[in-house]
């Protein structure tokens, strides 16, 4: 990214703060809305891929680390490998385990990243606050620190905006209590802020609670900074507006949450999902949570057709398995074990190609990527 284009973003994050503009599409999180079903086959082109199976590559995660156009990665932090699969094929791509205590290793990845036109693997070690770069053979390439010794920033996003660097946002849980969005240098690990958000404004998505001595705690799940067409969204959920980023730096609001994050009870957090021509997709998640019965963290799934402004409560629709529960996002990938395609299928619940994929898998495979493309 040009040196103008970073200045040129700076600039326009230095209103981010202010008051919305009159037009802004509106979203009420308290308000009940019409309730809507979207048939997925009628918005994309849904696409089963089973991942390859085999003694190394096995997969423990229920969902992707990372969704690319040509790789899909899982983690396993019990064992360290993190598995790479063609996307489009789900056959095996590559492995690499670094884990250990060592210089070049790690001792637990909260992030994966890949740069595909490189080549290069950017795991996020959480243990001791860098990303480590790989090659695809797992050799050590170079460390990324972030932030100051002692800050231990988690991090939410982390997005890859062009050759030379990754949008992201992290926070700051107990040191500070406070979030940043920035640009992260794939080369030197050079930042350049683009927006802080301080402690006073700032939600905490994390709910934490001591029981019998033990602290125990959940996470809302949220994606600050999410590419769009052209661009990308900045929707931090301390903020009451969403974004648009171009590549050349203009930012412009697109919607307005009302009443303000602070002002709900409980915290009702809104998550920008997505978008296609004629819908803004959205999710409000309710900061709330009952660790003695392990619920919580309600969500609900929204759509604003933007042609006539009109915002629906939506359930999404899958027609080779209408029980199915789906959620849109930026990746727009799901992952469904052997195990759960094998029961449902038992049980009569799927058809069409679904069908017929689940009904080549044996018990013990690695499970099948749903994937949502644009039609």
């Amino acid at each position: 990214m040009k040196k103008s284009v970073l200045w040129g973003i700076l600039v326009v994050f230095s209103a981010c703060n202010d008051a919305p503009k009159p037009g802004l599409l509106t979203f009420d999180v308290e308000k009940d809305y019409p309730k809507k079903e979207l048939l997925l086959q009628d918005y994309w082109q849904v696409k089963y891929v089973p991942l390859e199976t085999d003694s190394t590559f096995l997969v423990a995660s229920s969902k992707p680390g990372y969704v690319g156009e040509e790789h899909v990665g899982f983690m396993d932090n019990r064992t360290g490998n993190m598995l790479f699969f063609d996307a489009n094929t789900g056959r095996k791509s590559f492995c690499i385990n670094r884990k250990g205590s060592g210089p070049e290793e790690y001792m637990g990845i909260g992030v994966l990243r890949m740069d595909e036109r490189r080549e290069e693997v950017y795991a996020w070690n959480h243990w001791n606050g860098v990303i480590m770069v790989y090659d695809t053979q797992g050799n050590l390439l170079r460390k990324l620190p972030l932030g100051r010794k002692g800050e231990m920033a988690m991090i939410a996003s982390m997005l890859d905006v062009d050759e030379n660097h990754f949008a992201c946002s992290s926070y700051e849980p107990i040191v500070g209590n406070y979030s940043k969005c920035y640009f992260l240098n794939k080369n030197t690990g050079k930042t350049t802020l683009l927006d802080s958000i301080p402690q006073q404004r700032f939600v905490n998505p994390i709910i934490m609670q001591e029981i019998d001595g033990v602290m125990h705690a959940v996470e809302a799940s949220l994606s600050p900074i999410v590419k769009c067409v052209g661009g990308f969204v900045y929707a931090d959920h301390s903020n009451d507006t969403i974004y648009r980023v171009s590549p050349d730096g203009g930012m412009n609001p697109i919607l307005a949450r009302v009443p303000s994050v602070r002002e709900t009870e409980p915290r009702v957090l809104l998550k920008y999902e997505t978008e296609i021509n004629d819908w803004i997709f959205l999710s409000a998640i309710e900061l709330e949570y009952d660790f003695a019965r392990e619920e919580g963290l309600r969500q609900k799934c929204y759509g604003i057709q933007k042609s006539n402004e009109k915002v629906y409560e939506l359930k999404y629709v899958n027609a080779d398995y209408p029980d199915g529960e789906y959620y849109v996002s930026d990746t727009n990938v799901f992952y469904m074990s052997a195990d759960k395609l094998m029961e449902v299928l038992a049980d009569g619940k799927l058809s069409g190609d679904l069908k017929a994929v689940a009904m080549n898998l044996k018990e013990d495979d690695n499970g099948i990527l749903i994937r949502l493309l644009p039609k």
